[in-house]
């Protein structure tokens, strides 16, 4: 019993810790940093929106968002975001090609050192064929 309260203790203050360095560090942070799109259709819309907050003391400025493959096309905001301010990421993917995919988006900001790093995955199928009545 003794030590299942202490290993409930050891775990209990590595989660403490993790979450105070994750909620404590300035610059932007994501309210998720993966967007499944589930099974898609050729041709069919596949966009998404990743939203972040600034928790940083002052503006913070996206430098740069970069994707993995030229299928990925991000678009950010070009002006500063305020403290306590958010702002949106949006990705869209190329659904002309077919099969599964998992992509990867850099964000790079003026208060984050390393870059954050969003993803997206999916499938895409071909459109379905309606038959003909005979």
């Amino acid at each position: 019993m003794k030590q299942l309260i202490q290993i409930s203790l050891l775990i209990f203050s590595f989660t403490c810790a993790n979450y105070g360095q994750q909620h404590s560090q300035p610059g932007i942070k994501f309210d998720t940093l993966i967007h499944d799109f589930g099974l898609l259709e050729k041709g069919s819309n596949a966009s998404c929106s990743f939203i972040f907050v600034n928790r940083a003391e002052s503006p913070v400025i996206i430098t740069n968002v970069k994707s993995s493959c030229g299928c990925t096309v991000p678009e950010w905001p070009k002006e500063p975001v305020l403290p306590g301010g958010s702002g949106s990421i949006q990705i869209r993917y190329n659904t002309q090609i077919t099969g599964t995919f998992q992509k990867t988006i850099y964000i790079y900001s003026s208060q984050n050192s390393q870059p954050i790093v969003l993803t997206i995955k999916g499938s895409v199928k071909k459109k379905e064929r309606k038959r003909k009545a005979k």
